[in-house]
């Protein structure tokens, strides 16, 4: 337009640049983590490609199952990019147990996957990480032992306080001349950084033990009364370390500061007497979380028998599925298919075995402990059975592939390990609001409410994220109608702790948010029961979850503003009332390292520590191979189970009229 021209040609250079292959990740995704079998986990992943990613997907297997034949409803997750030019591709894919109807004690591997436009490419992959879908029983046992860890640290805080209190009574007790001296006030300052330490590590070991309640608040199967226990013990603790301990501190620091011999023994005198009350303190928290323990243990003995119980079902139910095949063969004549699913049954036989030998140990201990007649009861029938010869017995039979006589001891000790369950079940709470009879304290049953409307939004917030997964997988799930019933089934459930709760209630302001709650979770059940996983389901949930959190919201403002019958009663209520917002406010913590106990590990963090984000083409990281056992053969030529079950057969045909 304006004659304008350029003084030299303009140089385009092209440099061809081989298309490199995509890099994935899951994120903070720990390498091996472990998820309750009711838990949703939300995995985050993390594509890149230098000229775009085309489609991204995390994939999922189950490695070991108690069910050999069991594959997930939903085996991969896929989500295309938005465009040709997307370098930088994240999704959230959700990863729920119920949903995939991946059963409990499973193990399944994940690993990200993700393609660019270059065409005939594999798919990048991830690291594999392995995921343990941990049964409520086994995760009830878990959060036990970790509260024990904790019971054992604060002995040791006790034991620090007998010290420190040991040697303000010497520094009490110099003549004259030596208190008022160098020494002495170097002394007293030694005693205020070690009060100080104690203090904080008494606040540490309480933070701990607010993440390990937090995580057992998500086990349907810990009773609410249990979990109201301990956090009016964390509550205590942190009490403590802000009151009397501290007071100790200040108390220690004027008395080294001070230079006069009687200033620094009125000081010293005032920092024992803190010391003893928060001695007198600790020791009285002490026998209160041993006997909580012990109650704890006996509920986990319960629920342990009664996982033994189902497994042998389960076991059972396995080897119907497959006997019609593999009757009358001997193990080598099976086929290989069969010899895998005869030997991890055998080995899934084996842990039972494992597990009932451990829990007749413990219930013995636990019975010589606490002298509770119906453990030693337990216990007694438990060895007069031979209980762990036997399950090896029905090891080796299911090895040997005699199947029919296998199920038959497998249905006797599905009936034994249940009615000695049965036999040690604790007396069921009145109701989930803990009514007012009896003399309850009213701020006390508001902490009641309080606890149980927060467990209830935690399960609503569940059933809510597994519905949002099943309508997105939709389309390629062939199981969806079976894990909509399974999600209804947990909204029932729920409803009903609902109902409990209202029951409690005598909250005016209260009533109306129960009311719609309980009217958005009958609504999302019945949609649920009607395989809607939609808006029909998820807008209920919705309003429920609303509900949910107005209601805690106002309990939590009454429980605040409750006037006990003591100063010290007040501070407490508000305490644990803090203590229990604050377990509702942080973040959901899903996944344990195995081996770890659930919310906290004893030497220190939390089980948010993943391992950092990989990045890069980790192809070829596959896990390392795994063998599986073989059954081995048999002498007799002629199976006995096969004529047995042939003359049971007829002895039936002839009976029926």
């Amino acid at each position: 337009e304006f004659g304008l021209k350029p003084v030299a040609p303009w140089l385009l250079a092209l440099r061809p640049t081989k298309d490199a292959a995509p890099r994935v990740d899951l994120g903070d995704l720990g390498m091996e983590i472990s998820i309750l079998e009711t838990d949703v986990l939300p995995l985050r992943l993390n594509a890149l490609d230098d000229y775009g990613v085309r489609e991204a997907a995390v994939n999922t297997e189950i490695v070991a199952s108690l069910d050999p034949t069991n594959t997930p409803a939903i085996s991969q997750f896929r989500k295309p990019a938005a465009g040709a030019q997307e370098r930088r591709f994240t999704n959230t894919f959700m990863f729920s147990p119920t949903v995939m109807r991946i059963p409990a004690d499973s193990i399944v591997e994940v690993k990200g996957l993700a393609t660019d436009f270059l065409p005939g490419r594999e798919p990048a992959e991830s690291v594999t990480h392995r995921i343990n879908i941990v049964g409520l029983a086994k995760h009830a046992e878990l959060v036990r032992q970790q509260l024990d860890a904790l019971f054992a640290q604060v002995e040791e805080v006790t034991r620090k306080e007998e010290a420190i209190s040991a040697a303000t009574r010497e520094l009490m007790g110099l003549p004259e001349a030596k208190l008022k001296s160098d020494e002495a006030a170097k002394k007293a300052g030694e005693q205020a950084d070690e009060q100080a330490r104690n203090a904080a590590q008494l606040d540490r070991i309480a933070q701990q033990g607010q993440d390990i309640v937090r995580e057992a608040m998500r086990n349907p199967t810990l009773t609410q009364q249990t979990l109201r226990e301990w956090t009016q013990n964390l509550a205590q603790m942190k009490s403590l370390a802000q009151g009397e301990m501290k007071d100790a501190q200040q108390s220690l620091q004027k008395a080294q500061e001070s230079s006069a011999a009687e200033q620094r023994a009125d000081e010293a005198t005032k920092a024992l007497d803190a010391e003893e009350k928060a001695l007198e303190k600790l020791q009285a928290l002490q026998k209160k979380m041993n006997d909580g323990l012990d109650n704890l243990q006996a509920l986990t003995l319960s629920q342990r028998l009664k996982k033994l119980s189902e497994s042998e079902q389960g076991l059972g139910e396995q080897l119907g599925k497959v006997v019609g095949e593999t009757i009358g063969l001997l193990p080598r004549e099976l086929p290989e298919r069969y010899k895998k699913i005869n030997a991890s049954l055998a080995g899934d036989q084996g842990g039972v075995k494992a597990e009932a030998e451990k829990v007749v140990a413990e219930m013995s201990r636990f019975f010589d402990r606490t002298q509770r007649t119906n453990y030693g009861e337990v216990a007694s029938d438990m060895k007069q059975a031979n209980t762990a010869n036997e399950l090896d017995r029905v090891r080796g039979l299911i090895d040997a592939n005699i199947a029919m006589d296998a199920m038959g001891n497998l249905t006797t000790w599905t009936k034994r390990f249940g009615d000695w369950a049965k036999k040690l079940e604790p007396p069921e709470e009145e109701s989930q609001g803990g009514g007012e009879g009896k003399g309850q304290p009213k701020d006390d049953k508001l902490l009641r409410m309080l606890m149980a409307a927060i467990r209830l939004r935690a399960g609503e917030s569940r059933v809510w994220q597994q519905t949002m997964l099943l309508e997105e997988e939709r389309a390629r799930n062939p199981r969806h109608a079976e894990g909509a019933v399974k999600v209804a089934e947990q909204q029932r459930t729920l409803r009903g702790d609902l109902t409990k709760l209202q029951m409690g209630n005598d909250i005016e302001e209260a009533k109306e948010f129960l009311l719609d709650t309980q009217d958005g979770m009958r609504d999302a059940e019945t949609a649920l029961f009607d395989k809607l996983t939609g808006e029909p389901a998820q807008k209920p949930e919705n309003a429920a979850l609303a509900h949910l959190s107005d209601l805690i919201n106002l309990i939590n403002e009454q429980a605040k503003r409750q006037k006990s019958s003591s100063q010290q009663q007040q501070q407490m209520t508000q305490a644990e009332a803090e203590m229990m917002m604050q377990m509702a406010r942080q973040e959901q913590q899903i996944g344990m390292k195995p081996g770890q106990q659930p919310g906290q590990n004893p030497n220190g963090g939390t089980t948010d520590k993943a391992s950092a984000g990989t990045v890069g083409d980790a192809r070829g990281a596959e896990a390392a191979a795994r063998r599986t056992g073989k059954g081995s053969g048999v002498t007799r030529q002629v199976p006995a189970e096969f004529r047995e079950a042939l003359e049971n057969y007829f002895k039936a045909v002839e009976a029926k009229p």
